[in-house]
């Protein structure tokens, strides 16, 4: 991860701490269905930015 940059250990970093509380909040909210949702479109914008 260190050769693409500081940005992407920082974004790294960043979406492992910020996304799992995201998705627990969502899921107390919204139920299973949306979080799955949100997880899987996470997922791919992970995936895509890559």
């Amino acid at each position: 991860m260190w050769n693409g940059g500081f940005g992407g250990v920082m974004a790294f970093i960043f979406a492992d701490l910020i996304i799992m509380p995201i998705l627990n909040t969502h899921r107390k909210q919204y139920g299973r269905r949306m979080t799955a949702f949100l997880a899987v479109t996470f997922d791919v914008a992970i995936v895509g930015a890559a």
